[in-house]
């Protein structure tokens, strides 16, 4: 791939992560505290902090997580911040496959906030390493996988990282079909269809989209995407 080419890449990945909500409802484990009054990115590191030396990588986690990094993501030294505590984080409970993700999360926060083509690809191959540590972890962990899936998908076609998108979403759907329905599984059916959607394969994301839509029928997107495909 060209250096032109893979700067488009790698500035088209950026900020992908903030559209989906994944973490807000449970994950399994304890249930989401009332997290929605804490504003401080000191307090939500020092909860964050607890949280990973219990081990606790429950829904509140993956609330806590997401706020942290939506309060963060908007300027170059918030980024700095988001990395560095994950950062230093992975490098005491680097076997935690959700902390590994959170580090490849905030480096692919990075990538729109540099202008320079290596450092963009710099940071697109750091974080893709970290989830594939993730995974190396924990093979069965439905947030590194969905997460990896994601970040495969947000790459142009004509990269040839499709098929690696759809490898990890039919994992992170089988994940989800072995244990109960919770509400971020609605995404992984919603964009595993996109996938699938993407690679000419118009039945299979079909069938996707309406197995989502049975198990969570008040997911709007779900349903529109049924409806945009019938209207073709």
């Amino acid at each position: 791939m060209n250096s032109r080419r893979q700067m488009i890449v790698i500035v088209m990945l950026g900020g992908w992560l903030t559209a989906v909500p994944v973490g807000a409802t449970a994950l399994g484990g304890d249930r989401p505290a009332a997290v929605a009054a804490i504003v401080s990115s000191a307090e939500l590191e020092a909860r964050l902090t607890d949280r990973v030396a219990e081990g606790r990588f429950g829904p509140t986690f993956f609330t806590l997580a997401r706020q942290y990094r939506d309060g963060l993501a908007s300027t170059d030294n918030g980024v700095k911040r988001l990395q560095s505590f994950w950062t230093a984080r992975a490098k005491t409970h680097g076997a935690q496959p959700e902390v590994l993700t959170e580090v490849g999360m905030a480096l692919v926060y990075g990538i729109p906030r540099t202008w320079l083509p290596t450092r963009k690809l710099g940071l697109a191959h750091e974080a893709e390493g970290y989830f594939n540590r993730a995974l190396a972890a924990d093979p069965n962990n439905w947030y590194a996988r969905f997460t990896r899936a994601m970040f495969y998908l947000k790459v142009p076609k004509w990269a040839g990282k499709l098929p690696l998108a759809l490898r990890d979403f039919d994992a992170a759907v089988a994940l989800q079909r072995a244990s109960a329905p919770v509400e971020p599984y609605a995404f992984g059916y919603l964009y595993a269809g996109d996938a699938y959607q993407a690679a000419d394969q118009p039945d299979h994301a079909r069938l996707l989209w309406q197995e989502g839509a049975r198990l969570f029928p008040t997911q709007p997107d779900l349903r529109a995407r049924l409806a945009d495909q019938q209207a073709r």
